[in-house]
């Protein structure tokens, strides 16, 4: 009863994010909120940095007087360049996306890299995309990529389990676990010294 309730109290949003554009789709509405990805920022009197804006918001405002209108998700090789940048409106993003709700849970969030996918992910981008949610103050993150998904495949256990699965089938087919490796690796250390001490 109590994993159902937490359920229902527990947003999901699908966030396909662009180097131009973020669009999160509340998946039990679908209500869609797309912003443009630019941060406005202020650096007070100690050197701290604040968010003042982003989105259209941002773009709205003029730079100077230790005010930044900064692109985030901008990088010729990969979305995510300045992660503490990227981390920051992507928390902003998810508060407006869950509003004047009464109660405020940790949503889950299916992260959906929508651009620079040449070869598909590397472990490092899949991490860095999973941490970012998390960072956010995303609950739960499964990170997809594919074709855009429509609101009846906006299914997080789903995704998260096929996610899982996908992570899951290197390991199997790569032979050797690192713990094995690491294994042969001081048998042959000792053997090599073995057959230096018979010589």
């Amino acid at each position: 009863m109590l994993k159902s309730l937490q359920r229902k109290l527990t947003p999901t949003y699908y966030v396909q994010l662009g180097s131009d554009e973020m669009r999160i789709t509340d998946v039990s509405t679908p209500q869609v909120l797309s912003e443009r990805t630019v941060l406005a920022l202020e650096t007070d009197a100690k050197g701290v940095k604040q968010v003042l804006a982003v989105g259209r918001e941002a773009s709205a405002l003029p730079a100077g007087n230790g005010r930044e209108v900064l692109k985030v998700f901008d990088h010729p090789r990969m979305l995510v360049a300045d992660f503490a940048l990227a981390e920051k409106f992507l928390q902003s993003m998810l508060r407006k996306a869950a509003g004047k709700r009464f109660l405020r849970a940790s949503p889950n969030v299916i992260m959906h890299p929508m651009e620079k996918l040449e070869g598909g992910l590397t472990e490092v981008e899949h991490r860095v995309l999973r941490e970012l949610a998390l960072g956010a103050g995303a609950h739960k993150v499964c990170v997809y990529t594919g074709e855009p998904l429509a609101a009846q495949q906006l299914d997080f256990a789903a995704l998260h389990q096929r996610e899982l699965e996908a992570l899951a089938v290197p390991s199997r087919r790569g032979g050797l676990s690192g713990g094995a490796l690491l294994l042969l690796s001081l048998l042959a250390a000792g053997l090599l010294l073995w057959l230096r001490s018979q010589s």
